[in-house]
């Protein structure tokens, strides 16, 4: 909490990050890598890279999901099924691949 001089306390920055869950910030950073190197490995040179974290991290998220809800423990690390949400981010990088090209 921070206090301000009125004498009211709001939540500050560093409150609000200690919320978020460890496997949402596992998850971003594992999404956004995924993402630049698909596109490193077989992505559009004339398109900007910039396209591909928003999709790869939406995929990602959707995976886990998928693979939270059917229960898979295949290559699981904490909360985040890594083996579903990789293949998530993976199909969902595809499809953005063919649909740009």
């Amino acid at each position: 909490m921070v206090a301000y001089r009125d004498g009211s306390e709001r939540l500050g920055l560093t409150d609000l990050l200690v919320e978020i869950p460890p496997w949402v910030y596992l998850g971003t950073v594992m999404g956004i890598a995924v993402s630049l190197l698909f596109y490193a490995a077989i992505g559009h040179r004339e398109r900007s890279p910039f396209w591909y974290p928003p999709f790869g991290l939406a995929g990602f998220f959707a995976g886990n999901w998928i693979g939270n809800s059917l229960g898979l423990t295949l290559l699981q690390l904490g909360d985040v099924q890594a083996a579903a949400a990789l293949a998530g981010a993976l199909l969902a990088l595809v499809l953005l691949h063919l649909v740009i090209a």
